[in-house]
């Protein structure tokens, strides 16, 4: 028995700057003005020629899209490497951003989070040692009480307004003062446990336990910063503002656990087993989406009636012309610059027309939208990890370990097979939330061995099946991402030089398997990547 305190504090830190050098509008002209001091900073490439594994053919070249004004090129075609600080540096004394200097890095976000816990508990644990039938048995039996006080802040600089820059941009400007965010919870938690076993002869033992057991919310779950962003596109277009924040106010996952298992060492360093589980778990982690205004951060972009966006709307419809994130943006900048622009919407020039596309480009790089006291405030759809429902997971596990003889070769195969009660319905309308059982699969692993003279070796296959890794990709309700089956073939070789010292090569992934990420089906890729073999040499002294 005891008594056991303990307190701990976790903090991360994370600091941004951000400085705006050029836009959709910069660009270099041997002959004249150019936007970028110096060509040869930039290296045009392609960047799917790095992909060889994927092979994506990408969208045809120059397809244009009238409704939109844009084109579309192949995909990775036009893309441009740089060296971000020395692209910075060569900036510095450009005419076209005569005050930015490298030394006064404009200041993004800035966050400090701290999690603290303090867990008291005391405990009790009682073993038994009999017999039944002739046969020895074991029993072990405890409980535990636990009582967990969490505390969170956060010292964060918050985002003050939103401007609208260009066609779909929104840049982020953080107010200079940082603001303190900050909520606490507590639980405790009852953790009976019993154990049994009982030895059928010298080699054979069947053991059972039922128990009660928690695993405490990640941290980074718990987190008070609040983030922010603009919309994908004008809000009156359907463009969704999103906001992510942690919760601090999570309860620990409490599963009942039983646990029946065959135990057979049939060898000095030989076994094979198998047993079954089964797991009641309640206040599974899952994604709570709800509506929320933030900060008092208003939409420069709603289309909300007597707001610039609304009149913008109406000059368009008016003129015969496409409602769209270009034409709304050029038409928006003009009638907020009457100085500028005396007649109004007649100075406007759609991109179909001799000058439209240059008036585009001129309004990106000239005029930025603030949002002003008639834009109504962002509805934010915020992110929150929240306690979602109980489910229930059983499955089976096997294992097999076997060396031959005196030989120093051997085998190790095991699988797991698991099933969850709650799954995803793919069916299901995609506004609808979902709670589902994430990052259930079955998995298997098969490992050849050599021990002997020292030497330590092994390679090892390991596969796991499809999962679901996420409800809520990208913080969009109904978008699901599940992690595609994958393998991988790993080795490590080990030399004991002596007691002391040993030398080692591990290799990781060594035939380069990559992993996808996807959707509701293979088709809706999220995630494509490509994988390289890792390799590590190590050396390992033992001072003892």
């Amino acid at each position: 028995f005891g008594v056991v305190f303990m307190s701990t504090e976790m903090a991360m830190q994370s600091r941004q700057t951000q400085d705006f050098l050029g836009g959709w509008g910069v660009g270099f002209d041997p002959a004249g003005q150019s936007d970028i001091p110096d060509p040869s900073l930039l290296t045009q490439i392609n960047v799917l020629s790095a992909f060889n594994d994927l092979g994506f053919a990408g969208y045809p070249d120059t397809n244009q899209f009238p409704a939109t004004g844009y084109y579309m090129t192949t995909l990775g075609a036009e893309s441009f490497r740089v060296d971000p600080w020395s692209f910075a540096r060569a900036m510095e004394g450009s005419p076209l951003y005569p005050t930015w200097s490298r030394d006064n890095l404009t200041q993004a976000q800035f966050a400090n989070n701290t999690i603290s816990e303090d867990i008291l508990s005391a405990y009790f644990q009682a073993k038994f040692d009999g017999e039944i039938g002739g046969l020895q048995t074991q029993t072990v039996v405890g409980v535990r009480y636990e009582q967990t006080k969490v505390d969170a802040a956060a010292l964060q600089n918050v985002v003050a307004n939103f401007v609208w820059t260009s066609d779909n941009d929104f840049n982020a400007v953080f107010g200079p003062n940082l603001e303190t965010l900050s909520d606490d919870a507590d639980y405790s938690n009852w953790l009976p446990n019993i154990d049994f076993s009982v030895g059928l002869n010298d080699s054979m033992k069947i053991r059972a336990s039922v128990s009660q057991t928690i695993a405490r919310p990640q941290y980074n779950n718990l987190f008070m910063t609040t983030n922010v962003g603009g919309p994908g596109t004008l809000t009156y277009l359907g463009g969704v503002a999103r906001a992510s924040r942690g919760n601090v106010a999570l309860a620990p996952l409490e599963s009942t656990n039983l646990d029946v298992s065959f135990e057979w060492y049939y060898g000095e360093s030989s076994y094979a087993s198998i047993g079954y589980f089964r797991k009641a778990v309640n206040n599974f982690v899952g994604t709570g989406v709800t509506t929320a205004e933030l900060f008092g951060l208003r939409d420069p972009s709603s289309g909300a009636p007597g707001t610039l966006t609304a009149q913008a709307a109406a000059a368009l419809t008016a003129q015969g012309w496409a409602v769209n994130e270009q034409n709304m943006f050029t038409m928006a900048a003009i009638l907020n610059n009457p100085a500028a622009f005396p007649g109004g919407a007649n100075d406007y020039i759609d991109p179909s027309e001799p000058g439209g596309a240059q008036q585009a480009l001129d309004m990106i790089a000239l005029y930025d939208i603030i949002p002003s006291a008639s834009d109504p405030l962002f509805q934010f759809e915020l992110s929150q990890p929240v306690n979602t429902e109980t489910a229930n997971i059983d499955g089976l596990e096997a294992s097999w370990q076997h060396f031959f003889g005196e030989s120093g070769f051997g085998f190790l195969v095991n699988a797991t097979l698991v099933n969850g009660d709650v799954g995803y319905d793919l069916s299901a309308p995609p506004d609808e939330a979902q709670f589902a059982l994430q990052g259930l699969s079955d998995s298997a692993n098969a490992v050849l061995m050599y021990e002997k003279y020292g030497i330590s070796a092994r390679v090892a296959y390991n596969w796991r099946d499809t999962f679901l890794q996420t409800t809520v990709f990208g913080g969009q309700q109904g978008l699901p991402g599940f992690v595609d089956e994958f393998n991988q073939i790993d080795f490590n070789i080990t030399y004991n030089v002596n007691d002391r010292l040993a030398i080692g090569l591990d290799g990781i992934n060594i035939t380069g398997e990559g992993q996808i990420i996807y959707s509701r089906t293979k088709q809706m890729q999220w995630w494509n990547a490509e994988g390289d073999a890792r390799y590590m040499l190590t050396a390992r002294y033992n001072f003892r």
